[in-house]
């Protein structure tokens, strides 16, 4: 399952929650690059029975294409 968060009004970028089959959480903010390609501006993971987030910067600035991160929302769907 994933949750979407959306930012400000004029911010493009979104707040995306997808839970892994291991029970690990990520949460990712995500900037539309186009051509179905995102930004990762914001990578957080929690564990499984963790109950907190914890941020890792070294995954954050990486391009993607969206359909490789195993969201259920297409990118039209999250970003037009």
């Amino acid at each position: 399952m994933t949750m979407i968060y959306q930012g400000h009004l004029f911010d493009k970028s979104v707040m995306v929650e997808r839970t892994l089959s291991t029970g690990t959480v990520l949460r990712l903010k995500l900037e539309p690059l186009g051509e179905g390609k995102v930004r990762v501006l914001e990578y957080h993971r929690k564990g499984f029975l963790s109950d907190r987030f914890k941020r890792l910067p070294q995954e954050e600035g990486k391009i993607f294409a969206l359909l490789d991160l195993g969201l259920n929302q297409s990118y039209q769907a999250l970003f037009c």
